[in-house]
């Protein structure tokens, strides 16, 4: 299992995905050409033509922006007022305005410090439905940091969710770092939401785990339970690196990097889960999924 980490470890931290030397961020705006068809089937040559056209570019330490070295995720809240970018190399979460332009403007950026704890190695970010929230999981600090909305409509640092665990550790396959490993955050690299906002979905490379918290009415986040790889033997968490909810909050999808793998748990009312199925390269006629990565879901749920 440590072999395989490293291997994960170096492909991920050193692909071409861990943009360590530029900290760009690139507003492309569509322009459309043409004419807009009535008919309602397809063609190519009634199709209307799109191309991208650059609006703006931001890059990391000019013009007084910070926290996009090694930018990993972006994203905007709920209403559309800011820009959030969790930043690996920055151990950052930057926050931009979002004008009616779409005109970014920099706002603020955290970063570990004295008082900030739970960035180092910021790697995805995810909102509360209603944006009060937004929550980051890093990798090196193998924690949850959660930031909260206040009055004025600026986000303010909450809490940190971790173990405490050394940045050593994450890579350690020492019987003691499993043990001290609780939460199952372990190299957090990814995290999910339901809709109806009462639950948090972590996936860690390094506990090979899904890491599930309650979010209680007050906002409070509170640990559940951690499913690991080792609870089952039919389980393909592995390496697990991503994880998306359905639309209608009924199953939890996990990708496991080391497994070549896909494992969907049912989710019941109560937020329980149950195994439902693991997929996996090379098996039942599933082909071509090597070292998945990456998940997206249609938006009626029929199609992953």
């Amino acid at each position: 299992m440590l072999k395989q980490f490293k291997h994960l470890k170096n492909y991920l931290w050193k692909s071409p995905f861990h943009i360590k030397y530029y900290g760009l961020f690139v507003i492309l705006v569509g322009l459309t050409s043409g004419c807009v068809s009535n008919y309602s089937s397809y063609s190519t040559q009634d199709s209307t033509q799109d191309s991208m056209q650059v609006k703006q570019v931001l890059e990391d330490n000019k013009l007084e922006v910070d926290g996009l070295g090694g930018a990993r995720v972006v994203a905007l809240t709920p209403d559309g007022s800011q820009l959030l970018v969790a930043s690996a190399d920055d151990n950052s979460l930057a926050i931009f305005n979002v004008d009616a332009d779409f005109q970014l403007s920099f706002n603020r950026v955290f970063k570990n410090n004295s008082t900030i704890d739970g960035l180092n190695g910021a790697t995805s970010l995810v909102f509360s439905p209603d944006g009060h929230c937004v929550y980051v999981v890093s990798y090196y600090d193998s924690a949850v940091a959660i930031f909260e909305r206040d009055e004025k409509g600026s986000y303010q640092f909450k809490q940190v969710i971790r173990d405490g665990l050394a940045y050593e550790d994450v890579f350690s396959d020492e019987e003691s770092v499993h043990k001290r490993d609780k939460l199952g955050l372990r190299g957090a690299y990814d995290i999910a939401i339901t809709t109806d906002n009462t639950q948090l979905f972590v996936a860690s490379v390094a506990s090979n785990a899904v890491a599930v918290f309650d979010i209680y009415k007050s906002g409070n986040v509170v640990f559940n339970q951690a499913i690991r790889d080792s609870d089952n033997k039919e389980y393909g968490l592995g390496g697990a690196v991503n994880v998306i909810i359905t639309p209608d909050n009924s199953q939890v999808i996990i990708a496991g990097f080391n497994e070549n793998s896909l494992t969907i748990f049912n989710r019941n009312a109560n937020g329980g889960l149950g195994h439902s199925q693991t997929l996996i390269n090379g098996k039942g006629g599933v082909k071509n999924m090597i070292a998945p990565q990456g998940l997206v879901m249609s938006p009626d749920g029929n199609y992953l």
